[in-house]
């Protein structure tokens, strides 16, 4: 395993100039959104997680020609074709991902290939093995795979500690036109990356109150208190639950965490009384859940009490647990159920379709070595995946 410590040193500019062509103004993403993902081997570029292109950022000569490509897209293109699947369902109103951007990197005179917005998914570390995710992204599904002799420890390539990936970042970009940054995993509470890298932040702006921080967390692991310290000084924290059901449904999707610990992480945020807080669920939706949405709601409202306080988003799943896998018959019946204008149905707008037979068979090789039932959780569905 590759190992690193972090150093502390004060930030210096990079010495490389700086293209003076400003944002992009289609899509500021394109221009200056940097999210770096690393499966815990290797480290890749995307403008934003919609994106469909990952450009290597290791030993590659051309990075910046690739770059400097995205930067001058003017428009629709095929690498963005799920974002554009988004904006024209209007599942999120004026607040599709590219609309956004300009929320996110507001001056349009910021330089162009710089990042403005940051969404850091670097550490694999995680406590879950979600049903629509894998090792790529989570340790626990990597101690799954041995577990029940899917690979062998000697098949799986071993972790690069993420504060390498972190010193690679810190000497790669000049960072000092970030303003908004999300953190990723894994699990962002059981890894150092927040931690290093708002106090990088904070050497480089010399406060925190102009950044905004976004963690995706699952919910499970409570903050530490040096972290939420740093957080209560920056100018908005957005605590993104990734809440897709309750109770034994969200279990089945989160395995193996436990819904008591959700609840329990969320009372302890809420009594930080941070004033720069708000709480948004991304509801990750799959054929399994999606009938169920409504329970979520209901869940927002009894927990929060706030509307203000709250903000649920549905987001579609792909991969082994695609949304497309969802039978036309249930759709039918979910936009019998929610009404045409839901955000649950405009998902499905545009959305294809896939054959729902992969996604079953992954789902009962599942229970088979979790010892769980998918239609026992989910009966109302059970007769539609067939």
């Amino acid at each position: 395993m590759v190992t690193s410590c972090f150093t502390g040193n004060i930030y210096k500019p990079q010495s490389q100039s700086i293209n003076i062509t400003m944002a992009n103004n289609f899509c500021r993403f394109l221009s200056n959104g940097y999210r770096i993902k690393s499966d815990g081997v290797g480290l890749v570029y995307q403008p934003c997680c919609w994106y469909s292109k990952e450009i290597n950022l290791l030993n590659n000569p051309n990075f910046d020609q690739e770059k400097q490509l995205i930067t001058n897209i003017a428009g629709w293109v095929p690498e963005c074709a799920s974002c554009k699947q988004i904006e024209d369902s209007g599942v999120y109103g004026n607040r599709s991902p590219r609309l956004r951007s300009f929320e996110e990197i507001p001056d349009e005179s910021i330089p162009d290939n710089v990042p403005a917005w940051m969404e850091l998914t670097i550490d694999t570390t995680c406590n879950a093995a979600c049903i629509m995710c894998g090792p790529w992204h989570s340790t626990t599904w990597r101690k799954q795979e041995v577990k029940f002799k899917i690979k062998t420890k000697d098949q799986l390539p071993d972790l690069v500690d993420p504060i390498y990936w972190l010193e690679y970042i810190k000497k790669k970009f000049p960072l000092q036109y970030v303003k908004s940054v999300s953190f990723l995993g894994g699990e962002p509470f059981e890894s150092p990356i927040p931690l290093e890298f708002l106090k990088l932040l904070k050497t480089i702006h010399g406060s925190l109150n102009d950044v905004v921080i976004h963690f995706q967390t699952n919910g499970s692991i409570k903050p530490n208190d040096e972290l939420m310290l740093l957080a209560a000084e920056c100018a908005r924290i957005k605590f993104n639950l990734s809440v897709d059901a309750v109770e034994e449904r969200f279990e089945y999707h989160r395995y193996p965490l436990r819904w008591e610990r959700i609840e329990s992480t969320i009372k302890y945020v809420r009594n930080l009384n941070l004033s720069n807080l708000k709480f948004i669920c991304l509801a990750t939706l799959t054929p399994l859940n999606v009938w169920y949405y409504n329970e979520l709601e209901e869940w927002t409202k009894q927990i929060f009490d706030d509307p203000d306080f709250i903000n649920l988003k549905p987001n579609k799943s792909v991969g082994q647990i695609d949304l497309r896998h969802t039978p036309i018959l249930l759709r039918h019946e979910v936009y019998k159920k929610f009404g045409e204008d839901h955000p649950v149905s405009k998902l499905f707008t545009g959305l294809g379709s896939m054959k729902p037979q992969s996604c079953v068979e992954y789902l009962d090789q599942l229970d088979q070595y979790r010892k769980t039932d998918w239609r026992k959780t989910f009966p109302e569905i059970s007769d539609y995946l067939k």
